[in-house]
């Protein structure tokens, strides 16, 4: 059984809804993008609603490496985090990512771009992540000496139960039902914007009423004719890290 599972993803990618999934078992301890106030402290970007999640969490990354790779509680099995890869530095090294097990969770290219577009109003290829997914998926695949597990989230959402069970086999810990549902409503939850109203509307609008996966539906999507580069550029490493997908 893993200590660690790390979750990889662009924004925007429905990593959020598969961390409830995860937030649901009795065995497993929850980290939502914890190197997010420092990514924000430290790149100095204004992103919206920056100071209200600089304050009152943990900026300094050396303390959030500590605290994602360290012992587990009493009772605790393993950790699942949620890592947005662009969040992660060049300054915060990559040797703390050995003692992990890593997933990347991808999605179309064009779906992410106009998801972070609608709620940002803007959209480049820093926005997006991609480069700096696949460039973590490298390090990864040097760190660990083999090809870690990818899941297509539009692909997970057609089958969640067939594709839990899946994602837990590949990762060596037991399914189980109750990371089907959850009770709606985020506060109180381990997800980073559970106690600011303001972030956890923009963000998770549709989650905030969620009780567990909804029917699958391929969402049609138009980009503004100045996106389509962008989508066309992220779509080369949608594509490569497609090739590895375990769930296609």
């Amino acid at each position: 059984m893993p200590k660690h599972v790390a979750m990889w993803s662009c924004p925007r990618s429905r990593s959020t809804l598969l961390f409830r999934s995860f937030e649901q078992r009795d065995d497993c301890v929850t980290y939502d993008e914890p190197f997010y106030p420092p990514y924000l402290l430290n790149h100095g970007l204004d992103h919206p609603y920056r100071d209200e999640i600089i304050g009152g969490k943990e900026t300094d990354y050396r303390k959030v490496i500590q605290r994602v790779t360290e012992d587990l509680p009493n009772g605790i099995n393993f950790s699942f985090q949620k890592h947005i890869a662009k969040n992660i530095l060049p300054a915060y090294g990559r040797d703390w990512l050995k003692g992990m097990t890593h997933v990347f969770l991808i999605r179309p290219a064009d779906e992410v771009i106009a998801s972070y577009y609608s709620v940002n109003n803007k959209a480049d290829m820093h926005d997006t992540g991609f480069t700096e997914l696949r460039d973590i998926f490298e390090e990864v695949k040097v760190l660990s000496g083999k090809t870690p597990i990818v899941i297509d989230s539009n692909h997970f959402l057609a089958d969640p139960a067939a594709n839990l069970k899946l994602l837990c086999s590949s990762l060596g810990i037991s399914f189980s039902d109750k990371m089907l549902s959850w009770e709606a409503g985020i506060k109180g939850t381990s997800i980073l914007v559970d106690d600011l109203s303001n972030p956890a509307n923009t963000w998770h609008a549709s989650l905030m009423h969620s009780t567990g996966f909804k029917p699958y539906k391929k969402k049609q999507v138009t980009l503004p004719p100045e996106l389509k580069p962008l989508a066309q550029e992220c779509d080369l490493i949608y594509q490569d890290l497609y090739k590895h997908c375990i769930n296609k």
